[in-house]
């Protein structure tokens, strides 16, 4: 979902790399990845919560990230 012309909003599921890590561990905004809501797999799809950075990732989340473009698919093909 474009957010004007130099940002959008991506949802995706956590590769391997990130199950079990916090935000916190994985310091995406380094990477230029700002995770702005989780979709617990426990909750309803229409439900996202604000992220806790220090609760760890399951694998059945959805993550919800604020980036410029093309940047979360390069950087889960780098993974």
């Amino acid at each position: 979902l474009p957010l004007g012309a130099d940002l959008v909003i991506t949802e995706f599921k956590p590769p391997a790399l990130f199950i079990g890590r916090s935000l916190e561990q994985l310091a995406l905004p380094k990477k230029e990845l700002n995770v702005i809501a989780v979709r617990p797999a426990r909750m309803r799809a229409n439900t996202a919560i604000m992220p806790d950075v220090t609760r760890p990732i399951d694998g059945d989340d959805i993550l919800v990230v604020v980036s410029r473009p093309n940047v979360v698919r390069r950087y889960l093909e780098r993974l």
